[in-house]
């Protein structure tokens, strides 16, 4: 695993980024080693620091074919790269290191651009094709890497992390507006980011890059239509579950490979305690399992993973967090992860990967379970709307709506709503009803009484909804089946633009530690793309197949959905013993321009006197705390970046 960056100049002679700033800015991510590579005509940069897993000795990058005429620099995991290897020598190739890294240039030899096709794992790359002056971006099928570019008459350049985008200062760093204001409504547009002028390679996607331009190309995408014979009803469920069980043993047993050990984060909830009980049957030997922990009871479940610890003698490491111990580290997380949050998770995350980089450089996590199996409440919900559609007058029903709604509050994702808003008009732009829609639909009619008049002012026109369905790819959501459709919208959505992001890569590469995730192996998604609907909710509970294959023997088979936040980091504001404090100062709030400084306030001295777990509150802690991230994305990397540099990084 590595940080990646570089530059390519659209004229000879006129790359401009200072490799040894790039190099700064990603040092977090590799620390182990670091390289460049910069082309004959000096107009084409290649960057990357090392976290050395595989070949430890023989990995350094970039790394190039025979004669030199393709270099790349590359980060993350390409599973059963040696058989690849094999494959590639048996053809007359000769390879020199025993890395998956220089399989990739022998592959684009033989393949040219469709060799991305033939990778399995985690990835994200910058390949210069010499001969041809050309540069490929790549980037994995479901962006658990992440890519960023910015253009300019001159040159692009790109880098694993925005920061190291930024280290030129050529590049100007000012907020997304639009953006923020579509994230308002829990949108994440697939390529924006929230910098202007800043983007993201899509997942699936390749990057064309050369003298006369910049070309998207998508090599693959999820599909979520539900297969023919899923939908047979007299196709035995046993059936699926096997063949679950099978791609989920070997998704874990690729990532096992590496010359070190990798850990397990272990929560109490289904999905890494599936992950832990694989992964010790297949390594044979007890592993190192890592967790996080809360005063709060009312977010802790190491309790729960003890039960696991227990199960499979794993070696078991823990950091608690006090009930306020997020706020100190907020800040930074926020550098890390450059992207505004809702809740404190994120620190915590990168507090648990400070505690597993102290004996592991990999972990296996069991993130993305509840997109790719319908485990969240929103699922649940969305099919309690769709029954209650149909059957509008049933009392039953309604009934069950009435239970459900007082049941789950705004952590699950959920909204109260018993129907659709603008069933019609969302259906129009999308092809079907992803349960975001309804979600923004319903934010959308308070947000913005929290915003500075001239921001307001600055969006009036702006339609979210409508913004991002300009943008959506030709081919439309499933039209018959909801929740397929809101599968598809999350992996191409929130999956990529949140979820991987704070919750993933970039908390633990914070740490320089590895996350890889066998839920996302790409031939493990694609058979659970089209499962019947009865596989993934079932009488009012998701990831049913999972569970299946788990068994109802296992401890985590009747384990409820408890999704992964942490205590609110905004605890102390009112009595001005947070830290965090200072991003709601009047100055601030009204250099940055998004929010209204005095209802802010209002927000925060009303806080402590609001139930605590009610839904006002829960709003309440959401929006200071995305306030509080804006302003600290503003301060630290639009008004003192080379201020947060020093803070953060470790200069060349």
């Amino acid at each position: 695993m590595c940080g990646i960056a570089g530059e390519f100049a659209f004229q000879r002679n006129q790359v401009t980024a200072a490799t040894g700033g790039m190099i700064s800015a990603l040092r977090h991510r590799g620390p182990d080693s670091n390289g460049h590579y910069i082309s004959p005509a000096k107009n084409v940069l290649l960057v990357n620091t090392r976290l050395a897993i595989v070949d430890i000795g023989g990995g350094t990058q970039p790394l190039a074919n025979e004669d030199g005429s393709v270099q790349i620099t590359f980060n993350g995991e390409i599973y059963g790269f040696a058989a690849l290897a094999r494959q590639l020598e048996s053809r007359g190739h000769r390879l020199r290191t025993r890395c998956d890294t220089e399989v990739m240039v022998h592959l684009y030899e033989e393949y040219g651009e469709a060799f991305v096709e033939h990778l399995r794992g985690e990835f994200a790359f910058a390949l210069y094709d010499r001969r041809q002056h050309t540069l490929w971006l790549g980037r994995d099928r479901f962006g658990v890497k992440p890519l960023y570019y910015a253009e300019s008459p001159r040159s692009l350049l790109f880098g694993s992390e925005i920061k190291a985008v930024f280290s030129n200062p050529a590049v100007k760093r000012e907020l997304n507006r639009p953006f923020i204001y579509s994230y308002l409504h829990g949108l994440l547009p697939p390529e924006e980011t929230v910098f202007a002028g800043v983007r993201q390679v899509e997942p699936g996607c390749l990057l064309r890059v050369t003298a006369t331009g910049v070309e998207s190309r998508r090599y693959w995408q999820p599909r979520f239509a539900e297969r023919p014979d899923a939908a047979d009803a007299r196709v035995p469920a046993r059936e699926f579950v096997e063949e679950f069980r099978r791609l989920f043993a070997e998704a874990v047993r690729l990532r096992l490979q590496g010359d070190q050990e990798p850990g397990i984060y272990l929560s109490g909830g289904l999905d890494s305690r599936a992950v832990a009980t694989q992964a010790v049957r297949l390594s044979g030997r007890p592993m190192k399992a890592f967790t996080v922990a809360f005063d709060d009871p009312d977010f802790d479940e190491s309790a729960r993973a003890v039960e696991t610890v227990r199960q499979h003698e794993l070696d078991h490491h823990i950091v608690t967090i006090p009930e306020s111990g997020l706020a100190s580290h907020f800040v930074r997380s926020i550098w890390h992860c450059e992207l505004p949050v809702v809740n404190g998770h994120g620190a915590a995350k990168l507090l648990l990967s400070g505690l597993a980089s102290q004996q592991v450089k990999s972990v296996l996590t069991g993130e993305v379970a509840d997109e790719l199996l319908a485990g969240y409440d929103l699922f649940r919900h969305q099919a309690l709307i769709e029954r209650v559609r149909r059957e509008p007058r049933n009392p039953a029903l309604r009934a069950q709506m009435r239970q459900f709604l007082s049941s789950v509050d705004l952590l699950s994702g959920t909204v109260n709503t018993r129907d659709y808003a603008e069933y019609d008009r969302v259906v129009e732009l999308f092809g079907a009803y992803p349960y975001p829609a309804l979600r923004a639909l319903k934010l959308g009619g308070w947000i913005r009484k929290l915003l500075s008049r001239e921001y307001s002012r600055s969006i009036c026109d702006f339609d979210p909804l409508e913004q991002l369905a300009a943008g959506w790819s030709s081919r439309p959501l499933a039209g018959d089946d909801p929740l397929s459709a809101t599968q598809d919208f999350l992996f191409r959505t929130q999956l990529p633009g949140y979820i991987l992001n704070c919750l993933g890569d970039r908390m633990e590469m914070a740490n320089s530690v590895e996350g890889r995730v066998p839920f996302l192996d790409h031939k493990l998604a694609e058979f659970a793309f089209g499962l019947p609907r009865s596989l993934k909710v079932r009488d009012g509970q998701g990831k049913v197949l999972l569970r299946e294959a788990l068994g109802q023997s296992h401890p985590a088979y009747r384990v409820a959905k408890q999704a992964f936040f942490s205590p609110a980091a905004t605890l102390d504001l009112r009595n001005g013993k947070s830290p965090l404090n200072r991003y709601l100062d009047r100055r601030l709030t009204e250099e940055c321009g998004i929010f209204n400084s005095a209802r802010l306030r209002t927000l925060k001295h009303a806080l402590p006197l609001l139930g605590k777990g009610s839904n006002r509150r829960v709003r309440c802690e959401g929006l200071l705390t995305f306030a509080i991230s804006v302003h600290a994305l503003h301060e630290l990397f639009c008004t003192n970046f080379n201020g947060s540099m020093q803070r953060f990084e470790r200069p060349l």
